[in-house]
């Protein structure tokens, strides 16, 4: 949920800024839970849920190139105000933006068959990744850059 201002010049494009931003982190596994930033107690153990208000802007593309080939990009990005400056371990410092960056290309074609290929792109501050298995010397958890892509062939047909 958030309060703020969307500006939309055309049916391309549109942009926007919200001040006031509210953000809800779930984790189940306590094992996890450090790993994704949350809030820990006084005993020593951390919260499920973890919640932040801050600034999130947007941005958005939804474009037809040519006739049944769509171009969809959205672009969040959130930071939030209610870490103390420099706080690694209780909070985000302001300024350090969590990215969510998808990305869909859809074809269609025989008016029944559609390819697509969908990709994320996800860096969040606050989710500490091991590095690879693989390497030599290992760096330890830190925040990494999340990849995901989905190819799809999909059959329909409208009545």
């Amino acid at each position: 949920m958030a309060l703020g201002v969307e500006y939309r010049p055309n049916d391309i494009f549109t942009v926007g800024i919200y001040p006031i931003a509210g953000r809800m982190t779930t984790c189940t596994e306590e094992i996890l839970r450090q790993n994704y930033g949350l809030p820990m107690r006084e005993d020593g153990t951390y919260k499920k849920v973890g919640l932040n208000m801050g600034l999130r802007m947007y941005g958005g593309i939804n474009y037809t190139l040519v006739k049944n080939l769509k171009i969809i990009s959205t672009i969040t990005l959130f930071t939030p105000y209610t870490a103390k400056l420099h706080d690694k371990v209780n909070g985000q410092p302001f300024g350090n933006f969590d990215v969510d960056w998808d990305v869909a290309i859809t074809y269609n074609f025989l008016k029944v068959f559609s390819v697509s290929l969908m990709t994320s792109l996800k860096y969040y501050d606050k989710v500490m990744i091991d590095g690879p298995a693989w390497r030599k010397y290992s760096e330890g958890p830190r925040a990494r850059v999340q990849f995901k892509e989905v190819v799809g062939l999909g059959i329909g047909y409208s009545f």
